[in-house]
């Protein structure tokens, strides 16, 4: 088996694989968020890492039988699989494991369409909206649900400032939303459930409360409210408030 000149098509291949990072990374600097290192730093390390195996194997040309290829092509998905889960284990947000990441790249790869991202509207830079908008008689309910794979991520600030961005976020596309089809005629309650334990549900709706904030702000210049009522809750202080809509988990987890 001619191991050497594997390692030195492989390298050809990763030099030529570092390049689709450049796509990704281009559209994080027109965006301005933020995640430009994470692919910068997969760009380098990707093509150093071919670089460096075709510098030492340049020389070997020897002709490749068909266990050489089986075996180039075993290699080049667990080695690309690898560095494509670069970016996810490097960025701030996602920020997954190396186990999560190779999950995340493998089904890419094999387009599976498995993933353990199920925020993907936080991720995304298109308009985003609340997942639920009851109209009732007297106003509307905005209700934006989430079931956390890892709730105790959340204590981390990286991962609790983004949720507060992406739960301001949504309620301002959707109110956008609704007053372009001229449905902001009521007063607008927008109530956020998740599976967050109390201390961070409570300082979350602390957090919220400045973000929008309900109601017209003292000393402004608004003639109306963005917001009439925002409120975090979680399992327990949801079914404590609104008893006549109780709700109940039907499996653990699913956002991370």
């Amino acid at each position: 088996m001619q191991i050497k000149t594997i390692l030195r098509i492989l390298g050809i291949l990763l030099m030529m694989f570092s390049l689709s990072m450049i796509p990704p990374l281009l559209i994080a600097h027109w965006y301005h968020d933020g995640l430009e290192h994470p692919f910068l730093f997969a760009l380098f390390f990707t093509f150093g890492s071919g670089l460096l195996l075709w510098l030492f194997f340049r020389k070997h040309h020897k002709e490749l039988k068909t266990r050489d290829g089986f075996l180039i092509v075993v290699l080049f998905w667990l080695v690309l699989s690898f560095f494509a889960a670069t970016p996810m284990m490097v960025g701030a947000y996602p920020h997954d494991t190396f186990t999560d990441a190779m999950f995340e790249s493998v089904s890419g790869f094999t387009t599976t369409g498995a993933t353990l991202i199920t925020d993907i509207d936080g991720l995304s830079h298109a308009m985003k909206a609340v997942d639920l908008i009851v109209e009732l008689d007297t106003d509307y309910l905005f209700v934006e649900v989430k079931d956390f794979y890892s709730p105790e991520d959340y204590r981390d600030s990286n991962y609790f400032n983004h949720l507060r961005e992406t739960l301001k976020g949504k309620y301002r596309d959707s109110w956008l939303y609704r007053w372009a089809e001229n449905k902001v005629d009521k007063p607008i309650r927008y109530l956020c459930l998740l599976t967050l334990e109390n201390a961070l549900v409570s300082r979350l709706n602390k957090e919220m409360q400045k973000q929008l904030p309900p109601g017209i702000p003292v000393s402004s210049r608004w003639q109306r409210a963005i917001a009439d009522a925002c409120v975090v809750l979680n399992l327990e202080r949801w079914n404590s408030n609104f008893s006549a809509w109780p709700v109940s988990r039907i499996r653990a987890g699913g956002m991370p």
